[in-house]
């Protein structure tokens, strides 16, 4: 039987993605004042991160549209991969962000330069820190709500330019306090070595989205779920498949029920069962197969 897709995420998902652009822009020109205050090489490379993050959030909420649109003729299951795509983007460019501030790093640490550790700056640094921290917990949480690997990705990323701020902030407090520039770039390389697994972790995700990867704990609960349903309707479920996307979680599978049941009444109960699987799982869709129990007795 062929489920709706009515009910995937609204259109806060785009909100969300909307309201991190405009903050994040927010939190750029904080960070660039500071830059320009103090010269310090870790908050370069927190500027240069935020700057990809940027770019990314702005593809990504193109693509949050896009995976919003209804199903198609050319596209039946919907567009949810389109948050895979979205999130390995972003992936990639925070990868390749960090590499290459480790290399300008590396370089600072044999030739470092002196910098102004200021206290406007440092306010400046701490505020970003702030405001980002904020947004990334609210951006994980309703992704982990909505289902959205975009949403969480994003959010995930935003930590992350809070854990760089919180490196430049801590190399400017340590070149304050002990007068040596060369912890600068030093704080740098950590940085950018956060940065790079960050980098790394969301694009396996989204890799791993893409190539139909499943996770395991959440593939035995709704099979349990399934089985469960299934024996609650008097039939037996088997040739379980799930498939996962950004959005939805699409389950198919066959289900036998006796040989003499009615094509009604065989129709009413895998109606019933579709619906358990979206009250205990909201972003399952269930696609399931009748077959008659000698079918599967002269199989086996």
């Amino acid at each position: 039987m062929q489920p709706s897709l009515t009910s995937t995420p609204d259109r806060s998902i785009q909100s969300w993605m909307r309201i991190s652009l405009f903050v994040g822009l927010g939190v750029l020109g904080i960070k660039v004042a500071a830059y320009l205050l103090s010269h310090s090489q870790a908050l370069l490379a927190d500027v240069a991160e935020s700057v990809v993050h940027q770019l990314a959030v702005g593809i990504a909420t193109y693509l949050a549209y896009l995976q919003q649109k209804p199903a198609d003729q050319n596209h039946p299951h919907g567009h949810g991969k389109f948050g895979f795509v979205s999130s390995g983007i972003e992936g990639m460019l925070i990868l390749v962000t960090g590499v290459v501030i480790l290399l300008s790093s590396i370089v600072h640490v044999f030739h470092p330069v002196p910098i102004e550790a200021g206290f406007v700056s440092m306010a400046l640094v701490a505020l970003s820190l702030f405001i980002n921290g904020v947004l990334g917990f609210v951006l994980v949480r309703h992704g982990k709500k909505q289902k959205s690997l975009l949403l969480e990705a994003n959010g995930h990323h935003v930590f992350t330019d809070s854990w760089t701020s919180l490196g430049a902030l801590a190399a400017l407090v340590l070149v304050k306090l002990t007068g040596h520039p060369i912890l600068d770039p030093v704080c740098s390389c950590v940085i950018a070595l956060v940065i790079i697994y960050s980098g790394a972790h969301i694009t396996w995700r989204a890799f791993h989205g893409l190539t139909d990867g499943v996770n395991p704990q959440e593939s035995e609960a709704i099979t349990k779920e399934l089985e469960a349903a299934t024996i609650r309707q008097g039939g037996r479920v088997h040739n379980i498949q799930i498939r996962h996307d950004s959005l939805v979680v699409w389950v198919q599978a066959h289900v036998t029920f006796a040989e003499d049941e009615t094509l009604r009444h065989v129709h009413d109960r895998l109606t019933v069962i579709e619906d358990d699987m979206t009250r205990a799982f909201p972003e399952v869709r269930a696609l399931l197969h009748a077959e008659p129990e000698e079918h599967v007795d002269m199989a086996t």
